[in-house]
């Protein structure tokens, strides 16, 4: 249930053509953005140097030539596709592949791909789909209720750290789905400022 709701909100999101459409300096998303540009810039840097360690550490040991291999749902061999996509870069696919097959395989850790995707093309999905992974972990480790699923309290101070950052990133690489998350932040005051009127005007901006 929890990935289908998930699924509508990808769907929802991106079936919204005039947010591509708009020029950007016409966006309105852009000066809501700017807002909070010193407290979110601010908070970036924080949380990258504690989650520096972390990053080196994943993209060390990383080899995106040999992924485990996963049972596809929607394509023949996605351990391949997944390594040629992460070969080429290919931003568009990667949330593509994301979205129709990686997040359905439970007992895949998709993090370190999607860290990969991130810092190598400085790719906003990249970055979401970092704090997703973490999200995802953060619910699995301890049966917790719905209302705490964004607090992170069940990971180690680092992943903590690394998973905020890349939402962070992400929204202010103007990512929809990333956006949403941030706006909720905002809302209950979980690792950012409580405010209300800054998480809706997040929310309209991007619907």
């Amino acid at each position: 249930m929890t990935k289908f709701l998930y699924l509508i909100l990808i769907i929802s999101f991106f079936n919204n053509n005039s947010f591509y459409s708009t020029s950007r300096k016409d966006r309105p998303l852009d000066k809501v953005l700017m807002i909070k540009k010193t407290e979110l810039d601010s908070l970036k840097k924080y949380y990258e140097c504690k989650s520096n360690h972390l990053k080196s550490e994943i993209l060390d040991t990383l080899n995106i030539t040999s992924i485990p291999l996963l049972n596809g749902l929607n394509y023949d061999d996605p351990s391949s596709l997944l390594s040629d996509i992460l070969k080429s870069g290919d931003s568009d696919n990667f949330k593509i592949i994301m979205e129709r097959e990686i997040l359905y395989q439970e007992d895949f850790n998709f993090g370190p791909y999607a860290l990969y995707m991130a810092e190598k093309y400085n790719s906003a999905s990249g970055y979401f789909y970092v704090w997703e992974s973490y999200f995802q972990k953060n619910k699995q480790k301890k049966l917790i209720p719905r209302e705490q699923w964004l607090f992170m309290n069940n990971l180690n101070d680092d992943e903590r750290a690394l998973a905020i950052y890349s939402l962070i990133i992400s929204a202010q690489m103007r990512y929809p789905l990333a956006i949403f998350y941030l706006s909720d932040y905002f809302r209950q005051g979980i690792y950012v400022s409580k405010d209300v009127n800054y998480a809706d005007l997040l929310y309209n901006a991007v619907n």
